[in-house]
């Protein structure tokens, strides 16, 4: 796991916290406070996305991506807050070797991203037939 907005951070590890909720330990924060804000973070993170040129893609990208948003409100009259979390995810899309013509590191990571597609979609599988 690599840190979108602080590309010095990498290989950060997935934790659970007490309640067994996961969470990326060493991951950057950012307070802001207008939606323009926002989206110059997603744009900041997205240009340091990884990207290749494969024959179905000019500008394909190498892994998924996830933005967690807490946002947090509070009504000045009553002085009631109310809190709640928006994950924005963008997965890489799987990749038919064949057609991409995918050599060496561009080939190992549509590898990758095949398998972790794979791995997510037995997830959902599982959690849809409450196996889990």
């Amino acid at each position: 796991i690599r840190d979108l907005l602080d590309v010095s951070k990498t290989n950060l590890a997935v934790h659970e916290d007490k309640n067994r909720v996961p969470y990326v330990k060493g991951v950057t924060e950012r307070f802001v406070s207008s939606p323009d804000e926002v989206f110059e973070i997603m744009e900041e993170g997205k240009n340091n996305r990884h990207i290749a040129v494969t024959n179905m893609n000019e500008h394909s990208s190498r892994s998924h991506s996830v933005f967690l948003i807490h946002v947090k409100q509070e009504n000045v009259e009553n002085e009631k807050k109310l809190t709640g979390k928006l994950y924005l995810v963008d997965l890489a899309g799987s990749e038919k070797v064949s057609k991409t013509g995918a050599e060496g590191q561009v080939l190992d990571e549509a590898k990758n991203i095949n398998k972790s597609l794979s791995a997510l979609g037995n997830v959902i599988s599982a959690l849809a037939d409450g196996t889990v």
